[in-house]
Parts: structure tokens; sequence; C-alpha cells
């Protein structure tokens, strides 16, 4: 099971490219959004708390000043083998991982603008060096997408 936690346009955009062959659900801030979501993507479920022990996979799409929050009341909820998968650009991965303690963090970042990716069905995420082991999932779960290996200092200096 995956968890894609925000509702805004990075999330719709991952949604988008995202594998439908396994159970995806949605936790979002705002409601209403989140119905949006759910509505243009029948396949995802609503998720709430009580899903978040079974999540294996964590994509946090989520703006800088999101993760905090999210984390601290979260984290405890999650199994101990869960990837947490962090995108917001300008946040370092040792940003996150200092929030989410013994568990993964992999930084997987979006090279350019989501609502293109997400209109095109196609983009570029980039994964840093160290997660060369995550590249074959990554693949698996966005099919339509390029990944290339890199850095996060180079995906912000990009974008």
């Amino acid at each position: 099971m995956r968890l894609v936690v925000g509702s805004g346009r990075l999330a719709s955009m991952l949604l988008t490219v995202m594998r439908e062959d396994k159970e995806t659900y949605l936790y979002g801030r705002n409601p209403k959004t989140v119905d949006y979501l759910l509505a243009d993507f029948p396949n995802v479920k609503k998720a709430n708390e009580q899903h978040f022990s079974l999540i294996k996979d964590v994509f946090l799409c989520l703006p800088p000043d999101g993760y905090e929050g999210f984390i601290l009341k979260h984290k405890n909820l999650f199994d101990h083998n869960v990837t947490f998968y962090h995108m917001a650009t300008a946040f370092k991965e040792e940003d996150v991982q200092l929030m989410v303690g013994n568990k993964k963090v992999v930084p997987l970042k979006l090279a350019g603008h989501a609502m293109v990716v997400k209109k095109e069905k196609s983009g570029l995420f980039v994964l840093g060096e160290q997660y060369k082991e995550d590249l074959g999932k990554i693949e698996n779960l966005f099919p339509t997408m390029n990944i290339e290996i890199g850095s996060e200092a180079d995906v912000l200096l990009a974008n």
C-alpha cells in the first residue's frame, strides 16, 4: 500500500503518472481538494490515520512548511519499514531525516513543473546516487517517467 500526502498540483501530477496496480491512498490537510482529487482518480482511496500502519511507501507532496506538522503528528503511526519519498525541491533530505528518525527517507525530486508533467503524462524525476537500489521500484511505480541519478542541489538549481 502507498500513500500520497498532499492534494495540490504535485500530488495530482503524481497520481496521474503513478501505476494503478496497487492500493493507493490519499491524505491531505484540505478535505475539499482531497475530494476533488478523489473524484479525478477513482482508483485512489481516502486515507485516515488507521491506514498509516499498513502503508509501505509515503510520497510527501507537501510544501516545506507542511512537512514538520504532518511528520511530527503522524510518524509514530507508520511501520518502522516505511519509506518516505520526499519531493519538496527546496527541502533537503537531512532535514526530513531528522524529523522521521530511524525511518527511511528517499529524495525523489521532480525536475520541471508538475502541471506540465501532468498534461504530458511524462517527465523527469531525479534520484540521489545513494538510492540506486530504489531505481527499479521507482521505475515500476512511474512507468512514463524518466529517472536520472543526480543531486537535490542540481534539481533546485535547474528548477
